[in-house]
Order: C-alpha cells, then sequence, then structure tokens
C-alpha cells in the first residue's frame, strides 16, 4: 500500500498535525505547511468541517470559536496548491460527511479522528471516494473498531481493505504520559485485522515514535 509515495511497511511516511492550529488564519496556515516540509514531514494534515454541522447552537462560546478557526474552500485550494509547489502533500479530516466530496477534489487521503470513530457517514462517505482512509482509535474499544472496520469493508470489498484502510494506534491523551502510550497496541491491533497500523503520537518527545517503530508501526 502507498500513500503520500512512501511504501508502508517498507517507508515510514511522518505526518505533521495542523489541525486547526492556525486559528482560521490562512497565513499562519500556509507558514505551518511550510515549516512542517523544512521539518522533514511526508505529509502535512488540517481538518475541515461545516461549522454548524460540527458543533452545536446551544453551546455558543463553542459555535463561535468553530467558526472562526474554519478555513473555507479557497483556502483549501490554496493550501493544497502550497503543498504542491514544495512538494508536500497535504490532505485533511473530515469532521462533517458534508465536506467528503470537495476534499476528494483536491486531497490524496482521508484521516478519520478518533472522536469520529463510531460517526458512519463520515467513514463511509471517506471510504466511496476510493482514496486511502487512515482510521484513528483513541478511546476506542474493539467493538468501536469492528463496527468502523466494518464500515469501510462495505464500501471497498474485503479483497481491497488492505489497500484502503490504515489504523492508527492512539492514546486521546494530550499530552500522554509515556508510560501510558501503550504501544504494544500496535501488534495486537496489526494481528486482528490485517491491516497497517501507524501511531498517532501525543508523547511529548520521539521515544514513544522509537518504540512505535520497533513494533511495526507503518507511518507516524
Amino acid at each position: 500500500m502507498k500513500i503520500f509515495g512512501k511504501t508502508l511497511g517498507k517507508d515510514i511516511p511522518i505526518i505533521a498535525e495542523i489541525g486547526v492550529n492556525h486559528e482560521g488564519d490562512i497565513d499562519a496556515a500556509v507558514k505551518l505547511i511550510r515549516l512542517a516540509k523544512e521539518a522533514g514531514a511526508d505529509a502535512a494534515k488540517l481538518q475541515t468541517y461545516t461549522p454548524e454541522r460540527y458543533a452545536s447552537a446551544s453551546d455558543r462560546a463553542r459555535l463561535e470559536r468553530v467558526t472562526q478557526f474554519a478555513l473555507d474552500e479557497a483556502a483549501h485550494l490554496r493550501l493544497a496548491e502550497i503543498g504542491k509547489e514544495i512538494g508536500l502533500p497535504v490532505f485533511s479530516t473530515p469532521l462533517s460527511e458534508d465536506v467528503v466530496p470537495f476534499l476528494d477534489s483536491i486531497f490524496p487521503v482521508f484521516k478519520i479522528a478518533s472522536g469520529d470513530i463510531s460517526f458512519q457517514p463520515a467513514i463511509a462517505a471517506a471510504a466511496r471516494t476510493g482514496k486511502p482512509v487512515i482510521l484513528s482509535t483513541g478511546l476506542a474499544s474493539t467493538e468501536d473498531i469492528d463496527r468502523a472496520v466494518g464500515w469501510v469493508r462495505d464500501e471497498v470489498g474485503a479483497e481491497n481493505l488492505q489497500e484502503r484502510l490504515v489504523l492508527l494506534q492512539c492514546v486521546s491523551a494530550y499530552p500522554t504520559p509515556m508510560n501510558e502510550a501503550n504501544i504494544a497496541s500496535i501488534p495486537f491491533l496489526k494481528e486482528r485485522y490485517g491491516l497497517h497500523v501507524g501511531y498517532s503520537n501525543h508523547v511529548i518527545g520521539p521515544e514513544a515514535c522509537y518504540a512505535a517503530v520497533a513494533c511495526g508501526a507503518c507511518l507516524i
């Protein structure tokens, strides 16, 4: 399976998480993408959503914040072009399923956030595009992962699953203490699902990433 021009199992792509750290400032997003390239990352990831579909109107402060942090389609197009110019693939996490068709038109890969592992509309929509899906598993039970993998399998077929889905072992704590990183979940997930498994790092410092690679992580 190839992602970002790298062969999983042979190469270990490194993804720089930008998310919404640009806080809605396109110039800040451009700077972060350029810094990711300078740091040696193989790809940079954003988050994309329609604010009204992502945050409830009953929580006015949160809705205002996510609206402020959201990038519009023009901004995404500019960032995709910047990525092409500097040779750094850019992609995104659809936090609301309605943005999947637009992301499909400009980005090569989809990432599903840990918090959306039970959100069938986004998972199924991403799988239907025919592009690779990276699924993060923070806070998920094996039953949650079984169900999400099943949703992807339903869309792509069992025979295509290994070429279309990557799991990420993840601990959803910010930051994660080193003694709670649970790196041993990587070989567990590989054996249970027969898929490539990467590692989503929330531990400060590189040591957890080194351990993840030693345990067979295919991307970081």
